[in-house]
């Protein structure tokens, strides 16, 4: 239940901010604008919504790309087998043996077919990386989809911040500016659910597609 909270509420996973801040704002700003009737301008309110959609489903695709990962340690251009192993998840007596076995597999090469050093440790890394995959492909692990569960976790939030703002209004009044901020917390909550939904379908169809599943 405790590892379950914890990525319920992971809330750093959000990526892209930059992008669906700006949406919520403006959204904020398009509704305060419509309901106070400081502009009729029908034009400028649509334009408005329509912007602040659009940023919206710019992050939601972009979020999710940025959620894939790509289970295949890149080999280093140069052929520093110390930086390529560096960079896996190793104990140092696991790490310190892989360098071993690169650096006299690389040395191998060099006489078998009269190859510089750097080429031969490239070679020898990429090699490793074609096993690699062939075996995350084995596996079903070449991608990792997320679970998007922090999507589930504003949604918490944002709904738990609907209510504190709906009793304080209650008592206050119900100005403009907060029935706007109110407005688009609920819109943004159903649309973090919605986005929650919408990524599956995407994870279904690519593990399909590269691993045959049928979930």
């Amino acid at each position: 239940m405790k590892a379950y909270r914890d990525t319920l509420f992971n809330l750093r996973q959000l990526n892209y901010k930059r992008l669906i801040i700006p949406s919520m704002l403006l959204f904020a700003v398009m509704v305060y604008i419509d309901r106070s009737s400081v502009n009729e301008n029908l034009i400028v309110l649509q334009a408005g919504y329509w912007t602040s959609f659009g940023l919206a489903t710019l992050w939601g695709i972009m979020n999710y790309i940025s959620h894939i990962q790509y289970n295949v340690t890149t080999a280093i251009r140069h052929g520093d087998i110390e930086e390529y192993v560096d960079k896996m998840n190793l104990s140092a007596e696991e790490s310190q043996e892989f360098k071993s076995y690169l650096t006299d597999y690389a040395a191998d090469l060099v006489v078998q077919h009269n190859l510089s050093d750097k080429d031969a440790q490239i070679r020898a890394m990429n090699e490793f990386n074609i096993k690699e995959i062939h075996q995350l492909v084995k596996d079903k692990n070449l991608f990792t989809f997320g679970k998007h569960t922090y999507l589930l976790g504003y949604a918490v939030i944002f709904t738990m911040l609907i209510l504190v703002l709906s009793v304080i209004s209650s008592y206050v009044g119900w100005s403009t500016a907060m029935v706007s901020i109110i407005c688009m917390l609920i819109i943004y909550t159903l649309g973090f659910i919605g986005m929650f939904i919408l990524y599956k379908f995407p994870d279904a169809i690519f593990r399909k597609k590269l691993y045959g599943d049928e979930e």
